[in-house]
């Protein structure tokens, strides 16, 4: 019988709505639930009105020119099911770690 082992990392993944859009989108993953949440926090702020020509007006509760700025807030201190928006977490395979780490989306 042939056997192995398979070194795993938990990762949580922030996953939220776009206003402009009808899609979701993943906006963040860290290997650390709290840099996750403390940096969605940081990038809240009180709601705005904003009007883009040919558009119309969008309501904004992220601060302007962050990855959040077009986003709808999401509950972050719960976790949702994966493919819901939110906080979700999943286990993946410790050699997938340095592919994600290249993305945009990587939280230290």
């Amino acid at each position: 019988m042939e056997t192995r082992t398979v070194n795993q990392i938990k990762i949580w993944k922030l996953v939220m709505h776009a206003r402009n859009r009808d899609d979701w989108d993943l906006v963040a993953v860290s290997a650390d639930r709290d840099v996750l949440t403390e940096w969605y926090k940081n990038q809240q702020c009180d709601e705005y009105e904003e009007y883009i020509e040919g558009l119309g007006s969008y309501k904004k509760n992220f601060k302007q020119g962050t990855r959040l700025e077009w986003y709808e807030p999401v509950e972050i201190e719960n976790e949702v099911m994966d493919y819901e928006y939110g906080v979700s977490w999943e286990w993946i395979n410790e050699t997938e770690l340095p592919i994600l780490k290249n993305f945009n989306s990587w939280l230290e």
